[in-house]
C-alpha cells in the first residue's frame, strides 16, 4: 500500500474519497479515534470488549444509522462555517497511520492550515449540557486526542452542531499525558486482537450486546461454571437488594436538593454551581396534548408496526427464533 507522509508522525494511507467500503476495511486494521474513550472504558455506548469483538472480525458491519449519514452530510457545511468563523482555512486528508505503530489509525475529517485538526460533530440537543460552559464532550476529546497522537500536531479543534442550530468551537493543545494513557491502552488493546485473547468481560450495555450478537441462539446443553462464578452469581443477588437501596437514598437526595431549589435552575456552594434543575429533560407529550390538544393534532402522526402478538400466535416457531436472550440467575439453584 502506497504511504505518504504528510504530518510530523502521520501517513496517508487512503485518500478522502476512498470507496466506502475501502474505507470499513482499512478502519478494521486498526484502532481509531472514535474508539479511543471505548478503549480507556469511559464510552457510554461502546466497551473495550466490544471494540475488541469488532477489530477481530466477529461482529457483522453495522450500517449506517440515519444520525451517523446526516452527520457526513452535513460535515462540510460544518466545516465552511469553522472556516468563516474562525478565518482559518481546512482541507480533507483521508486515512492517516501512525508512522512507527501502524495500527494506530486516524480518520481526521480535516486538517487546519495552522498546523492542527479539525474534529466534526453534530450531536443532539439532549447532549447539549456536554459542550456547556466552554466544556469539551469526553468523546470529542479523546479523539482529537488520539488524532494529535497519530498526526505528531501541537493541536487541534472540535466543531459540533447541536440539535442541528447551534455551533459550538473548541480550541484543543495537545496533552502527551493523556496521549501516553491511550497510546498504552490502545497498544494493549491491539496485542489482546492479534492473539485472540478477548479483554475482561464488564457490565455495559455494548458488552451484553456484543455477546448477543455473537451468541444470538441458545442450545438445549449446559455448561459448568466453576466456584467462583456460582459465588458470584450469589453475591449479585444480594447487590440487586443493595442497588434498589441505593436508588432510593439518591432519588431522596435529588428530591431534597430540588424542594430547596424551587423554580432556580441552579444550585450553588459558596458561589460555585453545585447542581442544575433546568427544562432540559423529556418532553411531556401527555401534558402537551391536555394542554393544546388542537397544536397537538396538527403534529400527531400514525407509526407503523409490527403486531407481534399476532405474530406469534400464527407463527410461534419464528417469533421464537427470533427473541432475544434473557440471563436470569437461578436463586433455587445458587441458594442450595
Amino acid at each position: 500500500m502506497t504511504t505518504t507522509l504528510i504530518t510530523p508522525t502521520g501517513l496517508l494511507t487512503l485518500p478522502a474519497d476512498a470507496p466506502r467500503p475501502e474505507w470499513l476495511a482499512a478502519r478494521r486494521r486498526g484502532i481509531g479515534g472514535s474508539d479511543a474513550l471505548a478503549v480507556l472504558g469511559l464510552s457510554p455506548y461502546s466497551s473495550r470488549y466490544q471494540v475488541w469483538a469488532e477489530k477481530s472480525g466477529l461482529l457483522r458491519e453495522q450500517d449506517d444509522s440515519e444520525v451517523m449519514a446526516w452527520g457526513r452530510k452535513l460535515e462540510p457545511v460544518i466545516a465552511e462555517e469553522f472556516e468563516a468563523r474562525t478565518g482559518i482555512p481546512t482541507h480533507a486528508c483521508g486515512l492517516m497511520r501512525h508512522v512507527e505503530r501502524d495500527w494506530q489509525l486516524a480518520s481526521v475529517d480535516r486538517l487546519t492550515a495552522d498546523g492542527g485538526v479539525l474534529e466534526i460533530k453534530t450531536t443532539s440537543a439532549y447532549r447539549a449540557s456536554d459542550w456547556d460552559d466552554e466544556q469539551l464532550a469526553d468523546a470529542a476529546e479523546a479523539q482529537l486526542q488520539h488524532y494529535l497522537a497519530v498526526t505528531g500536531l501541537e493541536h487541534g479543534y472540535a466543531a459540533a452542531l447541536i440539535g442541528g442550530q447551534r455551533l459550538e468551537i473548541r480550541h484543543v493543545e495537545r496533552n502527551d499525558r493523556l496521549i501516553n494513557v491511550l497510546v498504552n491502552a490502545e497498544a494493549e488493546l491491539w496485542q489482546m486482537v492479534i492473539d485472540g485473547t478477548a479483554p475482561a468481560l464488564d457490565g455495559s450495555e455494548a458488552t451484553a450486546r456484543t455477546l448477543a450478537e455473537l451468541y444470538p441462539h441458545a442450545a438445549e446443553r449446559q455448561v459448568e461454571v466453576d466456584a467462583d462464578t456460582v459465588a458470584r452469581l450469589r453475591a449479585s443477588l444480594g447487590w440487586a437488594e443493595e442497588i434498589k437501596t441505593l436508588k432510593k437514598q439518591r432519588d431522596a437526595v435529588k428530591n431534597e436538593a430540588t424542594g430547596l431549589m424551587g423554580d432556580a435552575n441552579v444550585a450553588t456552594f459558596n458561589g460555585v454551581p453545585v447542581a442544575t434543575w433546568k427544562n432540559t429533560g423529556d418532553f411531556d407529550a401527555e401534558a402537551f396534548t391536555a394542554a393544546h390538544p388542537e397544536i397537538a393534532a396538527e403534529f400527531t402522526v400514525t407509526v407503523e408496526q409490527l403486531d407481534t402478538a399476532a405474530l406469534k400466535a400464527a407463527h410461534p416457531d419464528l417469533y421464537a427464533a427470533h427473541r432475544g436472550r434473557r440471563f436470569l440467575p437461578s436463586k433455587k439453584g445458587l441458594m442450595a
